[in-house]
């Protein structure tokens, strides 16, 4: 089943306490007011995966060294090789590493995560049933054997409630903030020492709590006392350097990575500097994630700043770092259309779709190709690709849609070749698409006509651009009137010399269009293109004053002029007259219709 509600209304622990009563199966998504959020899958009642978001991954190193399950040598040596899939199939390899300790360590961080979050008051919470959203939890977590019972968890959270909610007061992040002692001259009693002396700066709140076992409830108290007395106080930037710098000259590289992250999140903005430093440990140790997430901060420090170069190289880095992220990838499709370089936008562009499309994420892939359809003219392949993927969507409706369009054009303008894949794609999505039928069946019949008549036509048009060329309009009006093959150019003369006469034009238009198409580069063929064009407007005009009177008669003026395979130039003229009288005809008083 499920089920959403509000923290202020419901507690998180009656919600824990419900899907271990019912052992459900699905993942709970909570959202606090002030912007945190959470996801928790539960197997039959208890907790499988947790994730705090992207923005706050696990440190899986660092939790493993704090629960010395393996050692920094033994770390190290996993960062150097290039990892399969997950730490735990890198440490496989060390004789050292206890698979079942492991799995431990990881399930008494979530547990920590956990605890805190049932302190959370304000906020959202909704449940859905089934299985765990791939991309929400890592591959690590999927990896380990977890099951933890919510009811010790909910227990635990009600003895810490009140510390944890005295300690927010104080410090913005208290499980993964890094205490150190302030200085005081004043004598403190033992047990405040003893407390004191477990904040050396090494490691957070959370993992001070982690390693006193049973006794962390009662230190809790004590260390929220301190906190707001001010014998506690959140190590500043400039203590949190130093200590990262102590910690790389004694090796101990996941401690320096935990400071100056620490030091990155209470700066203002960002620290080129800082960023840089933190690159190189995360690269060192293996962390290739959370180096690409540095790298996409600094590129969009750089594209606020207009470098957009440096933007570009450090969204690169990003992707390099991480093949299957999505971001760093639409990223530098960005860069690229804001310095206008289509070509490799159009590159960059069609592989995040790929990778959208990969994912199954098919509206995300749709919106790529979206994207670049939008900064580039036109692009058939691209349309194709789209209508592919609402194939893959089983919305057969909408491929045809994106494809009709795009083959009539095609049609129009001559481009048979073209017009013929799309109406054939056309068809493989709706077998009943009579005008893709019945459009496929011209052109055929027009190709088989074009090559009995390759000879005559050719002819014919080197005659009419002497005649045309002359100027003798009524000479040439005489010259083809014998011409039962020229019909279309006789009845186009006729519309040229003696407007009035009561030619109809499809016909003529259908015939003189192929002559404009087959010889492109002669005189006659560029004045029968221009004669063309006056008969289209003429026809035009008509069919506006008809669409007042006779809506059938027309729409079947239409029908017949959209089956003319119109040159470029004069097709986009006949798709705009035609979106005109067909706005005309819907608009029209429906007396008129009649």
């Amino acid at each position: 089943m499920n089920f959403a509600g509000d923290l202020s209304n419901i507690g998180l622990s009656e919600v824990f306490e419900e899907i271990h009563l019912d052992r459900l199966t699905g993942t709970l998504s909570i959202q606090e007011h002030s912007g945190l959020s959470a996801h928790i899958h539960f197997v039959d009642g208890r907790i499988r995966l947790v994730s705090l978001g992207p923005e706050h991954p696990f440190d899986y190193p660092a939790i493993l060294a704090e629960a010395q399950v393996v050692t920094e040598k033994a770390l190290a040596e996993a960062a150097r090789r290039e990892r399969r899939r997950t730490w735990k199939s890198a440490l496989r390899r060390s004789e050292e590493f206890d698979e079942a300790r492991f799995d431990a360590a990881v399930a008494a961080r979530l547990g920590e995560e956990v605890v805190d979050l049932l302190v959370w008051k304000q906020g959202t919470f909704s449940f859905s049933e089934g299985d765990p959203d791939g991309t929400r939890f890592d591959r690590e977590q999927r990896e380990c054997r977890i099951l933890i019972h919510p009811k010790e968890l909910m227990l635990e959270a009600q003895r810490r409630r009140d510390a944890w909610v005295r300690l927010r007061k104080h410090l913005a992040t208290p499980r993964t903030e890094i205490l150190v002692p302030a200085p005081s001259r004043q004598e403190k009693p033992p047990v405040v020492e003893d407390v004191l002396a477990y904040f050396d700066g090494t490691t957070d709140l959370s993992g001070v709590l982690s390693g006193l076992g049973e006794e962390r409830f009662h230190v809790l108290n004590t260390i929220a006392d301190l906190v707001e007395e001010g014998l506690l106080v959140a190590a500043s930037v400039e203590h949190l350097h130093h200590l990262a710098a102590d910690a790389k000259k004694n090796g101990d590289i996941h401690v320096a990575i935990r400071h100056l992250e620490a030091a990155a999140g209470r700066c203002e903005s960002l620290d080129p500097e800082l960023s840089q430093e933190l690159l190189k440990l995360y690269e060192r140790s293996g962390r290739k994630a959370d180096a690409s997430r540095v790298y996409m901060n600094l590129a969009a420090d750089y594209s606020q700043r207009g470098d957009l170069d440096a933007a570009h190289d450090a969204y690169v880095r990003a992707a390099e770092l991480v093949p299957q992220a999505a971001e760093p990838l639409r990223r530098i499709v960005e860069v690229f259309a804001a310095r206008a370089q289509h070509k490799p936008m159009r590159k960059v562009g069609i592989r995040l779709a790929e990778l959208f499309a990969g994912k199954r994420q098919y509206e995300d892939a749709v919106a790529s190709y979206r994207y670049l359809l939008e900064h580039l003219n036109k692009d058939v392949e691209l349309n194709e690709a789209i209508a592919k993927l609402y194939g893959r969507m089983h919305e057969p409706e909408r491929a045809v849609d994106e494809l009709m369009p795009l083959a009539d054009f095609a049609y129009i303008a001559g481009r048979h070749d073209e017009a013929l894949r799309l109406y054939r794609t056309v068809l493989a999505y709706d077998r009943t698409n009579e005008r893709a039928r019945d459009r496929m069946e011209m052109i055929e019949s027009g190709a088989s006509r074009l090559r009995k008549s390759t000879r005559r036509r050719r002819i014919a048009a080197v005659v009419l651009g002497i005649v045309l060329g002359l100027g003798a309009w009524q000479g040439a009006r005489e010259w083809f009137a014998q011409e039962a093959f020229q019909v279309g150019v006789r009845a186009a003369l006729f519309e040229r010399t003696a407007e009035g006469d009561g030619c109809v034009p499809g016909g003529a238009a259908y015939h003189y269009a192929l002559m404009c198409q087959d010889f492109p580069r002669t005189q006659g063929a560029r004045k029968a293109e221009e004669l063309l064009q006056h008969i289209l407007l003429n026809q035009l005009a008509r069919l506006r004053t008809l669409a007042a009177t006779d809506r059938q008669a027309t729409v079947d003026a239409l029908n017949e002029l959209d089956r003319v395979p119109w040159p470029d130039e004069v097709g986009r003229l006949w798709l705009d007259g035609r979106a005109g009288i067909l706005t005309l005809i819907r608009t029209a008083p429906s007396a008129a219709q009649n």
